[in-house]
């Protein structure tokens, strides 16, 4: 598979306090029920429910009690029975390896996302999400319609993802709050994050990065590499995973200048002399697929310059 991989590397010191150490919060229960005390993290610790801690306790706690946190699993799989509450604490390292389903897959469902990123500073580490109806992975405001946030430096690593429309979006989500607008005034920031080394298998779209339905949204320093991007079911009826990629080509440029005396410079320059045929493709499980065939034309021009 050819991979889509773009860095951009930036400095950064945050004017808000890091959380100092991390605190381990293992997920023993295979259950999606809230039956401990969920007000803080040492709260859930000391009193977890004859169940042991959930996934759904877990981040729970953790956004009432903003820290830093890692996850881990004690259990292989886990079923859940509606929407996970969005990340909201940030600092959270959620790791697999476990399973996360949602509904039957490619069925319309409650929880039409699996995780939700609504904060900066969280990591989401080798976890399998299915049957998640629109995405598996949002970075986005958690009710769509938040404006002024900064989403920062979260990570989503090593994640396996399938039976999805979209597996990973980063924006803001429409929001019916808007007024019936087309545009929403956001102006959310959306700053160093990064999808790696992520196997995708979704039906429309891979990875999703926009701010098109808002003003004001911004991308930096966005980091997308090594993702495996498979075509799902619905590559039959023209829809590809979305990483396009250009075929090499090769051109000639040309450049004469002669100088008369000691004042006078005449340039003659001619681009793209060759004039290649230039091919983009989608990347498909099935075969390169064109999406694009085009020339870009030659160009030329004289230039004389005088000096005084």
């Amino acid at each position: 598979m050819r991979r889509l991989t773009a860095s951009l590397a930036t400095l950064w010191i945050s004017a808000h306090s890091m959380p100092t150490g991390a605190v381990t919060i293992l997920v023993e229960s295979d259950g999606d029920v809230i039956n401990g005390s969920v007000g803080s993290v040492a709260d859930l610790l000391a009193a977890s429910g004859p169940d042991g801690i959930s996934l759904r306790e877990a981040i729970t706690a953790t956004n009432n009690d903003p820290d830093q946190y890692t996850m881990h699993f004690a259990t292989a799989e886990i079923q859940l029975t509606s929407a996970l509450p969005p990340l909201t604490g940030g600092h959270l390292t959620i790791e697999g390896p476990v399973t996360l389903r949602g509904g039957p897959v490619m069925t319309p469902t409650p929880f039409d996302v699996g995780l939700r990123i609504a904060s900066s500073g969280n990591r989401l580490v080798g976890l399998t999400l299915e049957g998640f109806f629109i995405t598996g992975v949002a970075v986005s405001p958690p009710d769509g319609d938040q404006p002024g946030m900064t989403l920062a430096d979260n990570v989503i690593e090593g994640l396996t993802i399938r039976g999805v429309h979209n597996a990973i979006f980063l924006g803001d989500a429409f929001s019916p709050t808007c007024g019936g607008q087309e545009l929403c005034p956001s102006h959310n920031t959306f700053l160093r994050n990064t999808v790696r080394n992520n196997t995708i298998e979704s039906d429309r779209f891979g990875i999703i990065a926009e701010a098109g339905r808002t003003v004001g949204g911004v991308f930096d320093s966005l980091t997308i590499t090594g993702n495996t991007l498979i075509a799902g079911a619905g590559e039959a009826d023209g829809n590809f995973v979305p990483d396009v990629y250009a075929k090499e080509y090769g051109t000639l440029n040309l450049t004469v200048s002669k100088t008369f005396g000691e004042q006078t410079t005449v340039q003659f320059q001619a681009k793209n002399l060759t004039n290649p045929e230039i091919e983009t493709f989608y990347d498909s499980s099935h075969g390169d697929v064109t999406k694009t065939t085009f020339t870009r034309g030659r160009e030329y021009s004289l230039g004389v310059s005088i000096r005084f």
